[in-house]
């Protein structure tokens, strides 16, 4: 189970695939132990069954209701150990971004067994990926604080544009 295994996993065992319906539950887990770990400061709060609404999102997109989104599991030794997903956001054209796709990449976790191997390397690149083949002009993610070296490694830079929130509940 993820947030449990001590052991280790070489890097040569992990393979990152979309996420199957034999999956949901792992995923599952794995999100929720990225909204307790106290890093995904945008999660605070106990609003509502996040939980039943998250599964039917996975659901939908499994299904292929929703085409937009993609969710990507890292396997070890037979073990889910990474999750993250893809979303392509539709935005107004304009001389930036003429086709107004724009990706973001969300949830991007990794079980502590398996950190430090490459797992969200893996998980971040075939999140973009997807987005590419999907026309994406730019991808968009937000960081915590732990896993900006690794962004920034990958080409992702601070952008100047302030996000805003709104709490409408």
């Amino acid at each position: 189970m993820p947030g449990n295994s001590t052991t280790r996993v070489a890097r040569s065992t992990i393979a990152v695939r979309r996420t199957t319906r034999t999956d949901v539950e792992a995923v599952l887990a794995l999100r929720r132990n990225l909204l307790t770990t106290g890093e995904a400061h945008w999660a605070r709060g106990d609003a509502g069954d996040w939980e039943a609404i998250y599964r039917t999102q996975l659901e939908e997109e499994i299904d292929g209701i929703v085409s937009t989104q993609a969710t990507f599991l890292a396997v070890a030794v037979a073990a889910p150990v990474g999750t993250a997903t893809a979303i392509i956001d539709r935005r107004l054209a304009n001389p930036a971004n003429p086709n107004g796709l724009e990706g973001w990449i969300q949830g991007v976790y990794v079980d502590g067994s398996a950190r430090g191997l490459g797992v969200g390397t893996a998980l971040t690149r075939a999140a973009g990926d997807w987005l590419v083949d999907r026309g994406a002009d730019s991808i968009y993610l937000d960081s915590t604080p732990s896993a900006l070296r690794m962004y920034t490694r990958l080409g992702y830079v601070i952008n100047d544009e302030p996000h805003l929130r709104k709490e409408l509940h």
